[in-house]
């Protein structure tokens, strides 16, 4: 594997950077490279292991530079990629340290077991909740959409890990723990009382009911925005079933100030419900809440939100 836990800037990452090294130690092959009717040029490439987000972005770059002036869509097939049968748990490990940098001290102390296809995540109890299921969703998504790699993540708590922390340390965040007494459990008792009115189980179309948006305005949408909430109407939906035979549904919705588009994964037992859902929400204009994480699809070269909850409004 070719990661660093010191990451560098972008730039210093493609000093002696050389896709033709790549190509003679049999890292990469170029597959085609085909011009299409918009004047860009579509290069696909095959990986024999999987490739960080710095490669792939240098081999990108580096490709776009030698077939100037034309646009560049680089495509990487991962299917014979070694690395997720030999290495998984390792290669999962750090794939997630660089997806989420500021969950790399958690991660270097979890165990995790299994491969391929599934993996279990053994956690010191007191950072249970910082892998959270919308964040290892998240980390599910981009796996998927970068190097269609679907895998299942269970996290698990284990007590007999280390927490790197003496007995004397205070928990991080208190309000994860239940059970606390303080101000975070008299928010919860305060929040149970007013008990807010509740969509009907139809119109949660995706994962759960979004209690608490935190609204984003769509034209606000920047490369770090990171976990967000939007709310708009549905303009288009795509569905198609990948290589894996994951089906994969693209959405774009629009606020008014702009249009952003919507990636959701699904499985065999969500995805008829949660398509008849879309579909018939396009036939009946309503709008949409999104809630999910804004990032870079590398399939799509694009940003758009990879989804863990949509309602319908």
């Amino acid at each position: 594997m070719v990661f660093g836990l010191n990451k560098k800037p972008f730039d210093d990452e493609l000093e002696g950077f050389s896709v033709g090294e790549y190509i003679k130690k049999g890292i990469i092959t170029i597959i085609s490279a085909v011009h299409k009717k918009d004047g860009r040029v579509e290069v696909r490439l095959s990986a024999s292991r999987i490739l960080s987000e710095y490669e792939l972005r240098a081999i990108d770059r580096e490709i776009g530079y030698m077939l100037r002036p034309a646009p560049v869509e680089c495509i990487f097939d991962f299917s014979d990629a070694a690395d997720i049968g030999e290495h998984g748990a390792e290669t999962l490990r750090e794939l997630w340290c660089e997806f989420s940098p500021q969950l790399e001290p958690i991660l270097r102390l979890c165990r995790i077991t299994g491969g391929g296809d599934s993996f279990a995540v053994s956690v010191p109890p007191r950072y249970l909740l910082a892998l959270s299921t919308g964040i290892t969703n998240d980390f599910r998504a981009h796996l998927s959409s970068v190097y269609s790699w679907n895998t299942l993540i269970a996290v698990i708590a284990d007590e007999h890990l280390s927490d790197g922390m003496d007995g004397s340390a205070e928990p991080i965040v208190t309000k994860d723990w239940g059970g606390l007494k303080g101000p975070a459990t008299d928010r919860r008792r305060r929040a149970a009382k007013e008990k807010p009115k509740r969509l009907a189980p139809a119109d949660v179309i995706l994962g759960k009911e979004i209690l608490k948006p935190d609204m984003v305005l769509m034209s606000e949408l920047t490369d770090r925005s990171g976990k967000i909430t939007v709310k708009g109407e549905l303009l288009s939906m795509e569905v198609f079933v990948s290589k894996r035979g994951t089906t994969v549904v693209t959405l774009s919705i629009t606020d008014k100030t702009n249009t952003a588009f919507v990636k959701l994964f699904l499985d065999d037992v969500s995805k008829a419900r949660t398509v008849n859902l879309l579909e018939k929400a396009q036939k009946e204009p309503c709008l949409l809440m999104v809630r999910g994480r804004y990032s870079f699809d590398s399939y799509a070269r694009d940003y758009c939100i990879f989804a863990d909850d949509i309602n319908r409004l």
